[in-house]
């Protein structure tokens, strides 16, 4: 959730939002719901926004981040601002 310049640094910390598999809280103000095609997942997912927060890299280095479309991004972007209010 990060820009590329950010996830650069040598901040030991990124930003992420959890995925779930339980597609029941794309109900949620906020939630996307995020195709298993465009995730890269077994199976489709959830952007849960309201459970951003920092990941420490330690924690990521051995599992593989991924990557969504550009349309998705604007999409968790738009649940992120609706949840802090900003």
């Amino acid at each position: 959730m990060q820009q590329d310049w950010l996830l650069a640094s040598d901040i030991a910390t990124v930003l992420v939002v959890p995925l779930t598999s339980d597609t029941a809280l794309e109900a949620f103000p906020g939630n996307v719901f995020v195709p298993r095609e465009t995730s890269g997942s077994e199976k489709d997912s959830v952007a849960v926004v309201s459970q951003i927060g920092p990941v420490s890299r330690e924690y990521l280095d051995p599992y593989p981040a991924g990557r969504l479309p550009t349309y998705l991004l604007r999409e968790v972007g738009a649940g992120v601002r609706l949840v802090t209010g900003i």
